[in-house]
């Protein structure tokens, strides 16, 4: 009889061990299944900075800085334990104690009002599940958790959740709002600034200390009380701490309509030549430089904006324009602007083509007169009214003086002596100093002279074509961005 009774015990544990095992097994099958590491890849905001540093704009679908747990104070990091999950440290992705008391609330209460949800099992939740409140959604999120755990040290889950939680007004993860609240990085905000990041994940709407300062100053200086319980502050430092002000003065977050030209342009570069989508700086945390001067920027918006700047309305439209400013030298873009009323990713006259008209004259013609050596500033062309097969060019005051100075011819910008000197030289002569002005031409008449193109040229073209004149005649290709940096590789 004994023996039977402890073969039937020997059973017992047995069977209970295989289903735990099997239990456990299942636990990590299930987590496996459920984790795609792809989706803690967190997005990040791409910054633009000038040669010297400084910060043009942010590029984002999500206002995020993505840092590390070593450039996060220990006390911000005890901050957001003690109200969050004072526990982090002894659990392995689920305290069962909290989910206890949770689950005897909510049947008291007749319906799910506490969470009881640790750090670890708010980042399943946050990353791989919805937010219902539902009895499998919560079995889904304890077993990705465990799983988590078994994958990731404790540092590296508590820096994927400090990263990645939403702060309120648009700002992810403790850098991006440590910038916002406090225009501080992270690394530099005190422990109460610190306790008002960590009161804020519950609801950051209604504690935010933009909207509601009165209940934002009430939960901060609830976290400090949690952050004494727990230990991580004297009694007396956390009375003094609950006394302190929250801010008043937010930094904003904005796209300035000053630089919506420029960032679309750069962005365009940063495809065409990079292999950067848009959708990827928006998204990939790169640090851009580009050649960007802000204050002309700035100063080319305003002109723009100034209605004064521009000829009267000739119909229901008003008179558009664009203006490129680049660096000579260089070929870098100082400023640009793309219409009176640019939008973002709307029709942008920089890059359009339009017929350059008298502007193409010194380009087409006499420039590449003067490189043949036989003409120079003072060579004499004909002014006349002269028929070309059909073509029979004219000045635009009518009036002809037989001759005329090359340099006068520019600086009066005559017709009649363009349209003369380019049959002189012959079409193929300015279609290849085109070419080297990278405005290649597929036209063939003699109204190249004054601009008369089928398809046209863009401002963009213009300014690096004229470039050239003030470089000594070599060409330099415009360019806005001048490197691109992600967390691995310079571009």
């Amino acid at each position: 009889m004994r023996k039977k009774k402890l073969v039937f015990a020997v059973a017992f544990v047995t069977s209970i061990f295989i289903c735990g095992f099997i239990s456990y097994l299942g636990i990590i099958l299930f987590g496996n299944y459920a984790i795609d590491n792809k989706e803690l890849v967190m997005n990040a905001a791409s910054t633009v900075e000038t040669s010297e540093g400084e910060l043009i704009t942010r590029l984002y679908y999500e206002n995020r800085d993505i840092v590390s747990i070593n450039n996060i104070p220990e006390h911000v990091q005890q901050a957001f334990i003690a109200v969050e999950d004072h526990r982090f440290y002894s659990h392995q992705g689920v305290d069962f104690r909290a989910i206890g008391r949770a689950l005897y609330r909510d049947i008291v209460a007749r319906s799910k009002v506490e969470g009881g949800s640790t750090i670890t099992q708010q980042l399943a939740k946050n990353v791989f599940l919805t937010h219902d409140k539902t009895w499998l959604r919560k079995t889904k999120e304890v077993l990705i958790a465990i799983n988590l755990e078994n994958r990731y040290s404790k540092d590296e889950i508590l820096e994927m959740y400090l990263n990645r939680i939403y702060f309120g007004h648009g700002a992810h993860g403790v850098q991006a709002a440590s910038k916002l609240y406090f225009n501080k990085d992270i690394s530099e905000i005190s422990v109460d600034e610190g306790a008002l990041l960590a009161a804020l994940p519950k609801a950051p709407n209604f504690y935010s200390p933009i909207r509601n300062p009165e209940q934002s100053e009430n939960r901060r200086n609830l976290v400090l009380s949690l952050m004494e319980r727990r230990g991580f502050l004297e009694a007396e430092q956390a009375v003094r701490l609950q006394g302190k002000m929250i801010p008043t003065v937010f930094a904003e977050i904005t796209k300035d309509p000053a630089y919506l030209s420029y960032v679309d342009l750069m962005l365009e570069e940063g495809e065409r030549v990079y292999n950067i989508s848009r959708d990827e700086i928006l998204r990939g945390g790169y640090r851009i430089i580009v050649e960007m001067d802000p204050a002309i920027q700035q100063l080319t918006y305003e002109a723009f904006q100034d209605s004064n700047n521009f000829p009267p309305s000739m119909g229901e439209h008003p008179v558009e324009g664009s203006i490129v400013l680049l660096d000579h030298h260089t070929g870098g873009v100082v400023a640009v602007q793309g219409g009176r009323n640019y939008v973002q990713q709307g029709f942008h006259r920089a890059n359009a083509k339009r017929q350059p008209g008298s502007v193409y004259k010194p380009l087409a013609v006499f420039a590449p007169a003067l490189e043949t050596g036989e003409y120079h500033p003072y060579s004499l062309l004909k002014d006349e009214l002269i028929d070309y097969n059909g073509y029979t060019p004219r000045n635009f005051n009518h009036q002809y003086s037989g001759e005329l100075t090359m340099y006068d011819a520019v600086r009066v910008s005559a017709n009649a002596p363009a349209v003369w000197l380019l049959n002189e030289l012959g079409v193929a002569k300015a279609q290849e100093s085109l070419i080297q002005q990278n405005m290649p031409i597929g036209e063939e008449g003699l109204a190249i002279a004054l601009g008369g193109l089928h398809e046209g040229v863009s401002p963009l073209q213009i300014a690096a074509a004229y470039g050239s004149f003030a470089n000594g005649g070599y060409y330099r290709q415009p360019y806005f961005i001048k490197e691109i940096y992600d967390r691995r590789v310079i571009y």
